[in-house]
């Protein structure tokens, strides 16, 4: 093949590239604009990816400058501000009862459904599960594939399977000021330091329980 056709079929695979890009972005405004008004609660600036993802609209509710990843699964949930999902993140609000004496699983039909909770500022990482009755903390960030299967306290850094707490996002003085310079008052800071202080002992005694 002489390089002219070289050239040429490249212009043209680029040419098809280009359009299919913006034909997936046309049709990716008009089903946004066709599901958002379908949330329990809405606010701006949100972005989702309806062609690929499952979302149990009429039971999740969504504060402002939202991203939600492409090939988001999620159930009933209520999501704070400023929060940002990786691709492929799951939020399960249900499961298989297993507890039935003389059934099978497979008999034995659903548990009732929870309410998976995502503080405000959270960014949770590619591939991530939070399952039924999960609540990640405000601040938080969540490594890639984690399995949430507890409370995840505010402010920190955690991940795995189950996921548990690595360190802290900011030191106790650096949240007072990230917290104030975010336009929180003293006795809102010093409390969500607390909790976060409680969270952190519950969650060394649950480890140690487990272990």
């Amino acid at each position: 093949m002489t390089r002219f056709a070289h050239r040429l079929v490249h212009a043209v695979a680029h040419l098809f590239a280009s359009f299919y890009e913006t034909q997936r972005r046309a049709v990716g405004t008009i089903l946004r604009y066709h599901y958002r008004p379908r949330f329990k609660q809405c606010g701006s600036n949100v972005s989702f990816d309806p062609a690929t993802s499952q979302i149990d609209y009429e039971h999740v509710s969504l504060g402002s400058n939202v991203s939600l990843g492409s090939g988001a699964v999620i159930g009933r949930a209520r999501i704070g501000d400023d929060v940002m999902f990786a691709p492929n993140v799951h939020l399960r609000d249900g499961n298989h009862r297993y507890d039935l004496v003389g059934r099978a699983i497979r008999e034995s039909g659903d548990a009732d459904p929870g309410l998976v909770e995502i503080g405000s500022d959270v960014w949770i990482g590619d591939g991530t599960t939070v399952l039924r009755g999960g609540r990640v903390g405000e601040g938080a960030v969540i490594g890639t594939r984690s399995v949430v299967t507890r409370p995840v306290p505010p402010y920190v850094v955690a991940a795995g399977s189950p996921c548990r707490v690595l360190r802290l996002r900011f030191t106790d003085d650096d949240l007072r000021g990230h917290l104030l310079l975010r336009g929180r008052s003293p006795a809102e800071t010093e409390a969500l330091i607390a909790d976060r202080a409680r969270a952190l002992a519950e969650d060394r005694v649950g480890d140690q329980s487990l272990s």
